[in-house]
């Protein structure tokens, strides 16, 4: 997928996602739209940011939890 199709997906532009790509802070909202759009699993993406070393597990675990249950009310 390019950045235009993520972009278009999500429903930003591609100066956004290019801000997200260089590490600049994201809502919560606009991760979970993305990693939704990526078809990943929100953990994962996580995972793949480098911040595994600093989490165990048990912190990924939670993490999933907590994004689960934030998107669930988002949805509502």
């Amino acid at each position: 997928m390019t950045q235009t199709q993520l972009s278009e997906n999500v429903g930003i532009s591609t100066r956004t996602l290019s801000k997200v790509e260089n590490g600049f802070d994201i809502k919560l909202s606009l991760f979970l739209a993305i990693s939704d759009a990526l078809g990943a699993d929100a953990a994962e993406l996580l995972q793949l940011s480098g911040s595994r070393s600093a989490l165990t597990e048990a912190n990924v675990q939670e993490i999933e939890q907590h994004l689960q249950a934030i998107k669930a009310l988002l949805q509502k």
